[in-house]
Formats: C-alpha cells, structure tokens, sequence
C-alpha cells in the first residue's frame, strides 16, 4: 500500500513536470537555471576574488550601491504590473510606459550625476568614485531594461529564458572580469565594466530568444499610445505611490552597511561585507527569487478562483521556505570564517566572519522575498510600506547605535544583522496580517529558526 502511495506521487509529480504551465514545471526550469547560475558564480567567483583584493571589490560594492539605489526608479516599480495585465495590448502598454520612465531617469540621472561629482567623492570619501560616475547611468538603463523583459518572460511562463539570460549575466559578467584583469591590470573599473557587460550580454539573450520577434514590435507599435500608457500610469498608481518607497527605502537600508563601513573603515572592509553579501545573495537567487514570480501567477490565480485557500497555501509556503533558509544559513553561521579563506583566498578571511554575521539577517529575509508578492496581490503596498517604514527606523537605530560605541567591524556588523533580522520578521507577519491568517504559529516557527542560527552562530566562535 505504502509503495503505491508513493508511486502515485511520483506519477502525479511527473504530470506536473511535464505540465507547461504548472507551478512544479515553472518553479523546477528556474530553480535548475538558478543552480547553473550558482554552479558558474562558484567556479569564477574564486578566480576573481584571486586577481582582485578587497579594495577593488569595495569600490565596485559602492558603484553597485548607487546603481541600486537610482535603478529601483528606474520604471516607477511600473515593470511589475506586466505580470498582471490580462491581454497582449495592455502588457505592450506597460513595457511602453516602462520603457520611456527608464529612459528619462537614466538621463536624469546623467545629469544630476555630473553637478554631483565633488560631493559624491567625499561623502563616500574614495577619490576613485570618480573614475566611474560616467558608467552609472548606463548600468541603471541596463538594469532597467533587463528587469522588463524578465517581467515580459514572466507573463508568458517563458521561465526558461529568463534563466538562461541570468546565467549569460553570471558567466559573461565574471569572465570579463578575470579577462580585464588578466590584460590590463587589476582595478575596481575591471569590475565594473564586467558587470555591465553581462547585463548587456544578457539583455541581448532575452531580446533574441523570443518568439516572432519581428511580429511582436508590429503589434507593440499598434498598441502603445500616450493615452493608454496614461491611463494604465494612473490605474497602477499605487505601485509608484507605495511599492516603489517600499523597495527604495528596502534597498536603502540593505546597503547602509556599505555607506557606514565606507566611512568608518574604509573600502577594504566594504569589499570584504560586498563578497560575503553576494555569496550568501546567491542562494536567494536560487530559491525565492525564483519561486517568488511562480508564486505571484499562481497566488493571483487562486485569489480569483479559491480566495480561501490563498492563506493555507502561503502558511505552507512559510513552512518550506523556513526550513531550507534555516538549513542554509545555519551552515554559513557555523563554517562561513573558514570555508571563505579557503575558496577565496586567506585575503578574504574577514569575509567569511561577515557571511557567518549576516546569516542572521539573511534566514528572514529569505522567507520575506517568498512571500512578498502577496502584498501586491492583495493589492496591499500601502501595508508593505509602512511595514518596510518600521524596518528601515530600526535600522537606523542600530547605526546610531554604533556610532555611539568604539565597536569593532565584526561587532557593528553583528548588531546590524540582528536588528535587520527583525525588520524582516515584521515583513513576515505582515504578509499573514495581511491573509488574516492566525500568528501564533508563525511567530514560534519564527523564533525557533533564530534560536537554530544564534546556536550556531556560537558553535562557530563568533560570540
């Protein structure tokens, strides 16, 4: 009885594999790509980090750091709708009405970057800064254009292509940069210029692996006018009145540890958090970041057709999510300050502390990526803001807080990540709030994972 159980498991996750437009076949070809992607970064990643130290890696964190921050205006957060249009016309009016905000805020940002330039140098207090301000709004349009023709693929369960491109980004950004610094020198420009060749490489992938190309254009250029573009601007307006601040003031707060260990301790200390940022960013491309667009089609489905099943599903989702970001970063907690060294090179042992420091901000904020679409499903950015509000003050206690006391890097970072932890606790609830789902059992799940993280982060010698 049990092995015919089990076979008709098997048998009915096979269905769902070969189902085109499945959440297991969608969830299994981004999930795979993403292990591609990973499986690349940590080939290249080690030969990167053995040509270029963490100086050069600190002026490339704060050049990511401002094209971040500007390129989350890049279309007003308006990329986001593509996915919920429900006709071909209506998704070709938003990647018009994209299209054209991005170009104005790369222009824009050209120009307020040129009369910046003297005081950008010294806020960051790095002369090199100036060296690539030119480059800054060439990667905002880049990143822009990129984040629209994934939302494009998105909407048309096209989850192959948008893997395939992340991996053309991962491989193509890295080996421009060991082939810089191997030819001309090891400078942090040999970073950046290498990150801009992948989302260039990448956006041509997406461009030319789409079907009937030609086709497509022609119909774009029906459809698109000022006053539908206007009209769907205005239907939307939330997303740029209450999503955008939410993920501006979200993405500010991730990189105020950048800004503050730039003006603190300089750029080798910002390099060294840049790395173990990006590694443990790693697995939160492969997991959240790509069931979080499966989940947002699915979830929009089963608020139209069976509402009251949205918050079981999103309780069982918390459940797994959970569970693989416990397992994954408890391991980070425990080995990150001696497994860094080893693949990176003992020039990137302070790296590894940070990766171990950071696993305990990362273990929510895993889970809060997750679950985040359903505020948009909901229709409740409103709610994401203020709850994102709430994260970003605390965040901005705890750097008061250090600033106050003459604390080492690892200890400011340790604060850090535990007050971050907490801010994406309160994104959590607030998805569950939100569902008017039951909070009892997500808070003692919650607290048991942290319990997990501290107990091995002090396994591992960091407390």
């Amino acid at each position: 009885m049990l092995v015919q159980e089990i076979f008709t498991k098997i048998k009915l996750l096979w269905l769902k594999l070969r189902n085109p437009g499945s959440v297991v076949r969608s969830f299994s070809i981004a999930s795979s790509w993403n292990a591609v992607i990973i499986l690349a970064q940590f080939v290249l990643s080690p030969i990167v980090t053995r040509i270029y130290g963490p100086g050069e890696y600190g002026v490339f964190a704060i050049f990511n750091s401002i094209v971040f921050n500007i390129s989350i205006l890049g279309t007003l957060k308006y990329a986001e709708i593509i996915v919920l249009q429900d006709s071909t016309k209506r998704k070709n009016i938003a990647i018009g009405l994209c299209l054209i905000v991005l170009t104005i805020v790369s222009v824009v940002a050209m120009i307020l970057l040129f009369f910046l330039k003297g005081p950008l140098q010294t806020f960051f207090n790095e002369p090199r800064i100036t060296d690539f301000l030119w480059l800054i709004p060439v990667a905002i349009f880049f990143t822009g254009a990129f984040d629209i023709f994934l939302n494009v693929n998105i909407s048309d369960k096209r989850f192959f292509r948008n893997g395939l491109a992340g991996f053309v980004n991962a491989a193509g950004g890295r080996l421009a940069n060991i082939a810089y610094g191997l030819t001309l020198g090891v400078k942090s420009i040999g970073l950046i210029l290498g990150d801009i060749v992948g989302k260039i490489l990448s956006l041509i992938a997406l461009i030319f692996s789409s079907d009937r190309t030609k086709a497509r254009l022609q119909h774009f250029k029906q459809d698109v006018s000022m006053a539908g573009m206007k009209s769907l601007a205005i239907e939307f307006k939330s997303f740029p009145l209450y999503f955008l601040p939410s993920s501006m003031l979200i993405v500010i707060s991730g990189h105020l540890p950048i800004f503050f260990f730039q003006w603190k301790f300089g750029a080798v200390m910002v390099g060294s958090f840049g790395l173990a940022s990006s590694m443990l960013e790693i697995f939160n491309r492969l997991i959240p970041y790509s069931f979080a667009p499966v989940f947002l089609q699915k979830a929009n489905e089963l608020k139209s057709s069976a509402p009251e099943l949205l918050g079981r599903k999103v309780y069982l989702l918390f459940l797994g999510m959970l569970a693989i970001s416990t397992t994954i970063f408890s391991g980070f907690a425990l080995l990150g300050d001696f497994v860094f060294p080893f693949v990176f090179g003992p020039k990137w042992q302070i790296a590894g502390e940070f990766s171990a420091i950071l696993a305990l901000s990362y273990v929510f904020n895993f889970v809060a990526i997750s679950l985040s679409e359903v505020y948009n499903v909901m229709g409740r950015q409103r709610q994401l803001f203020y709850f994102t509000i709430v994260g970003v003050l605390l965040r901005i206690v705890a750097i008061a807080i250090i600033l106050m006391i003459n604390i080492s890097p690892s200890g400011s970072l340790l604060i850090y990540s535990g007050v971050s932890s907490l801010a994406g606790i309160i994104l959590i609830l607030g998805v569950f709030l939100v569902l008017d789902y039951p909070l009892w059992k997500v808070v003692g799940f919650l607290f048991l994972s942290l319990g997990v993280v501290l107990a091995f982060l002090f396994l591992g010698g960091l407390f």
